[in-house]
């Protein structure tokens, strides 16, 4: 029981408290489609990343549902934003570079659904991969996880995703370092290494602990701001 209540006050802190910022964009062109590269947006907390208005200058002739392309570099993103596709609904390429990304999960990528087919995350400090991350992506073709943290990946993370012909995961320190282009063959091999390779039960255990935490505390925050307001 009392863990039901738990789950039921962080979904609530989630729905009633999550604030919404705005998404400056620098829109560009190049080989990858039409690209809004993200300006001047920095996420320090998970529950403020949610995108309510896009702000940017399209190129002649172009709007958001021309998007193709999301980019965040060298702009801190300790969360992935959320309502990205509210915007930008034909997104198939998202980069989230050199951005001091934290955590990644399916939740966090479920609102690209089927269009997503790249995801580059390099050069961020994540270090769990859980085994349900591309539960609502099947279509992905190439992931970029490196250089990155991580110490874990869950058995059967990349099982469902029956495209996926390049990834890069050199630079981990879970003893794996090793990139695959285009090759569906060599890709599977390197799974059957991660997977292998890249365990550490406990430092998931802590990541979702941790997370717990996290929503605990800013829950009381949000109690204790209603309370002062009553």
């Amino acid at each position: 029981m009392h863990s039901s209540v738990s789950l039921f006050l962080i979904v609530l802190h989630v729905s009633a408290f999550a604030e919404c910022i705005e998404l400056y964009c620098d829109f560009r062109e190049d080989e990858l489609g039409y690209k809004c590269e993200s300006k001047g947006v920095a996420i320090t907390s998970r529950n403020d990343r949610t995108i309510k208005n896009i702000v940017g200058e399209h190129l002649e002739g172009k709007t958001n549902e021309d998007v193709k392309f999301f980019r965040n570099y060298k702009i801190i993103m300790n969360y992935f934003p959320l309502n990205l596709t509210t915007g930008f609904k034909n997104l198939e390429v998202v980069q989230v570079n050199f951005s001091d990304l934290k955590r990644i999960t399916a939740a966090d990528l479920e609102q690209f659904g089927e269009n997503l087919k790249v995801l580059w995350l390099g050069d961020n400090i994540v270090e769990v991969i859980e085994g349900d991350l591309f539960k609502y992506t099947p279509n992905v073709e190439s992931i970029g996880l490196s250089p990155q943290k991580i110490k874990h990946v869950d058995d059967g993370t990349f099982a469902k995703l029956t495209k996926l012909h390049s990834l890069w995961f050199s630079k981990n320190p879970c003893g794996v370092r090793t990139n695959v282009e285009n090759d569906r063959s060599l890709v599977l091999n390197l799974i059957t290494r991660i997977e292998s390779e890249c365990k550490d039960v406990t430092l998931l255990l802590k990541t979702q602990v941790d997370e717990l935490r996290e929503d605990y505390a800013q829950l009381r925050k949000d109690l204790n701001k209603l309370v002062v307001a009553t």
